[in-house]
């Protein structure tokens, strides 16, 4: 058994034994975030990257600012283009191509 005098000691370390630990456990942790960021961009051949970036239509928003959003899902309006751009993500972006560029 540990003498009360000792006892001091033994709660210091086990403090700063704690504290280590956590300070390990956080260097592993980013440690691991840099070599999953370094795996990803490794695997990128950049020379033959293209940008996935598909223009599609512009939509013209008549609602005035500021947007009352509860005035808004009152008018005939909002459902008129929310359905519209619906359709076109629907009828032009629905192929598996497209998100693997």
């Amino acid at each position: 058994m540990f003498k009360p005098h000792q006892l001091p000691w033994l709660v210091l370390l086990r403090f700063l034994y704690l504290h280590l630990t956590l300070l390990r456990l956080h260097l592993m942790i980013f440690q691991l975030n840099l070599a999953a960021i370094f795996a990803v961009t490794a695997q990128t051949d950049w020379k033959k990257a293209k940008p996935c970036v598909i223009k599609g239509e512009i939509l013209e928003v008549s609602f005035p600012h500021p947007r009352d959003r509860a005035c808004m899902r009152n008018s005939k309006q909002y459902y008129d283009l929310r359905n519209y751009a619906l359709n076109f993500l629907e009828r032009n972006f629905t192929t598996d191509e497209y998100f693997f560029c």
